[in-house]
C-alpha cells in the first residue's frame, strides 16, 4: 500500500512539473538579438506564458548591472484562427492594438502587422508567429503607407537597414 502511495505522489509530482514547463517558455538574447545560450550571458529576456488555449502573455526583462528588471512592454496575443493573431501592446499607460496576418510559406511565416485601423505597419518573413524571428528583408511603413524602413535580417540579427 505504501508502494502504491508513493508511486501516486511521484506521478502526480512529475505530471504537475510537466504541465508546468509546457505553459512557460523563457528566451534569453545577447546584443544584435543573438540567442544567448544561459541566464549568465544574457542582456534581455522574453518569457512567454500559455495562459490558456490561443492565449499567450508575453513580458520582457532587461539586464543591468546584473539584475533583471521587467520592462514597462507586455503583450496579450490571441490565437484567433490559422491566419489572424490580435496582440494588444501595453507599454506603460499606452496600450494599442496589432492584427497580425499571417500565412505558412516553407520553413517561414509571412507576417503583416496592420493597426486597428487596417494600416500596415510591417512585413517580412519569420520564423515564430508569437515573437518574431526575421529572416530576410522587414519593411516597415509610415500610417501614410510609405516606407518607413528596410532592414535585412540573418538569423533575427539585423545585418543592414536603409532609412
Amino acid at each position: 500500500m505504501l508502494t502504491r502511495l508513493l508511486f501516486l505522489f511521484i506521478l502526480l509530482l512529475f505530471f504537475s512539473h510537466l504541465g508546468y514547463s509546457q505553459r512557460d517558455t523563457t528566451i534569453y538574447y545577447k546584443a544584435n538579438n543573438k540567442p544567448a545560450l544561459c541566464k549568465k550571458d544574457a542582456i534581455r529576456c522574453i518569457k512567454v506564458r500559455k495562459k490558456k488555449k490561443g492565449l499567450y502573455s508575453i513580458k520582457t526583462l532587461n539586464k543591468k548591472d546584473n539584475n533583471w528588471k521587467q520592462s514597462k512592454l507586455t503583450q496579450d496575443i490571441y490565437i484567433q484562427n490559422n491566419f489572424l493573431i490580435k496582440i494588444k501592446v501595453k507599454d506603460g499607460n499606452l496600450i494599442t492594438g496589432i492584427l497580425r496576418h499571417y500565412t505558412k510559406e516553407g520553413q517561414y511565416f509571412r507576417i503583416r502587422d496592420f493597426d486597428t485601423d487596417q494600416n500596415l505597419l510591417s512585413e517580412g518573413m519569420s520564423r515564430s508567429i508569437l515573437i518574431p524571428d526575421w529572416e530576410g528583408q522587414v519593411i516597415t511603413y509610415f500610417k501614410s503607407g510609405e516606407v518607413k524602413s528596410i532592414a535585412h535580417y540573418e538569423n533575427n540579427q539585423l545585418v543592414s537597414s536603409e532609412w
